[in-house]
């Protein structure tokens, strides 16, 4: 089973948290979708993920400004 996964990072000066979302089987999966993504949008650049968090609702959760974490 699929679950949404909200991964928020940071990209070398940026000071503000970035955040892109996955659907995958399980966290380890998102981190890698992720870092496959790093590879091919920010292959000169430091990425720091600072949190992976499961989504539940993923049409309130990755769509409402309000309910951002970062």
């Amino acid at each position: 089973m699929n679950t949404h996964y909200k991964v928020i990072y940071t990209v070398e000066s940026y000071t503000t948290p970035h955040y892109r979302f996955y659907t995958a089987s399980d966290e380890q999966t998102a981190r890698s979708m992720f870092s496959e993504a790093c590879n091919e949008y920010h292959p000169d650049s430091s990425v720091k993920i600072l949190e992976v968090v499961q989504i539940d609702n993923p049409d309130v959760d990755c769509c409402n400004p309000d309910s951002c974490s970062c």
